[in-house]
């Protein structure tokens, strides 16, 4: 395995980690959360920015990346575009999702794996519905939600979009899906 594949896989499997940040409350922190969020995501455009027009070449950045938005910039969109609007715990179980599960499939792609759509719609299942549960407590509507979210994050993991990167839409779709189970039986 090369190296920049091991660089993609422990780059998104980490980035849930910066939910433990969302976790902590405001005051101890001393800075507001959306503060933080909007200064390091304008870090990222901007780096985004210089390397579109530099062209440095970067371990884990994949071919079609070199000249359009990289994945960690899309997936830094959706953060900016969701953690400040929605609550955590709808926020979470997506975020947990794409960080874990995406790579999942990817490898089990890798593979030609025949645990793949199985396995990684199963734990998709069991981060969704664990987490908001966790949060949320078990109610009916909260298993609804990661049934949705499941459906979704996988749907949309397998098309393959050439213009929006998964990174993006395994977030806002299954978040959206969250929001109106939660919005139709809450």
């Amino acid at each position: 395995m090369d190296r920049g594949h091991l660089v993609r896989r422990a780059v998104h499997i980490s980035a849930p980690v910066f939910l433990v940040y969302y976790l902590l409350p405001e005051a101890l922190l001393g800075v507001p959360k959306d503060a933080v969020l909007f200064s390091a995501a304008a870090a990222v455009f901007a780096f985004e920015a210089w390397r579109l027009w530099a062209k440095p070449e970067i371990l884990g950045m994949r071919d079609y990346e070199k000249h359009r938005m990289s994945a960690a910039a899309w997936f830094t969109l959706a953060a900016v575009l969701t953690l400040p609007f929605f609550p955590l715990g709808w926020t979470m179980p997506v975020f947990l999702g794409v960080g874990l599960v995406d790579p999942l499939i990817g490898e089990l792609r890798l593979r030609s794996s025949r645990l793949n759509p199985s396995l990684p719609t199963l734990v998709y299942f069991l981060l969704a519905a664990g987490s908001m549960s966790w949060y949320f407590g078990v109610h009916a509507h909260v298993i609804a939600a990661a049934v949705a979210a499941t459906a979704l994050a996988i749907w949309v993991e397998g098309l393959k979009l050439k213009s929006i990167d998964d990174d993006f839409s395994m977030i806002v779709l299954p978040l959206a899906g969250i929001a109106l189970t939660f919005w139709i039986l809450a």
